[in-house]
């Protein structure tokens, strides 16, 4: 599971004392906090990495191991890899990481697809097989026309036979 932790947080709001008796002021409310009490990198974007040189969680390590096994896998079998966490635990930046130690592999083609994208099934269908001839033509140095063609169709009969 992935874990984040929340850094230079801790002085963005402080508690004021707690009142004494006879005092008329809220025990637990918040001070407004002044440019001494916040440290210069308060805030961190939630835009993920684009590099390993970015990584401040250690997810490179991880991310690495994942791509060496699916690079020197050799049973053919089908595969899928799942990668689970919540909201803003680094779940792309991960993947971005496993993405770029794939592109040290030459027999590795990395394609990127996001199903969230289509809102039919001939659209996914006919999404997907674009996207894996279009990865798969800039990868090919020979027959790649050829093979491009053959997934594009091969898309467009799946769609029409699913029913669209």
């Amino acid at each position: 599971m992935l874990t984040m932790r929340l850094f230079g947080l801790e002085n963005l709001f402080k508690r004021k004392p707690r009142s004494g008796p006879g005092e008329n002021t809220q025990a637990d409310s918040v001070q407004e906090p002044d440019d001494e009490s916040l440290p210069e990198s308060s805030f961190y974007s939630d835009e993920p990495v684009s590099s390993k040189a970015e990584d401040r969680f250690g997810r490179a390590p991880f991310a690495t191991r994942i791509a060496e096994t699916l690079a020197n896998r050799r049973d053919t079998a089908s595969l899928v890899v799942g990668l689970y966490g919540p909201w803003g635990d680094g779940k792309t930046s991960t993947l971005g990481f496993v993405d770029e130690s794939l592109r040290s592999y030459k027999h590795v083609v990395t394609v990127r697809f996001n199903p969230w994208y289509f809102g039919t099934q001939e659209q996914l269908l006919r999404g997907f097989f674009a996207t894996l001839a279009e990865a798969l033509g800039r990868s090919l140095s020979t027959r790649r026309e050829e093979i491009g063609d053959l997934l594009s169709k091969y898309g467009g009969i799946l769609s029409i036979a699913s029913g669209g």
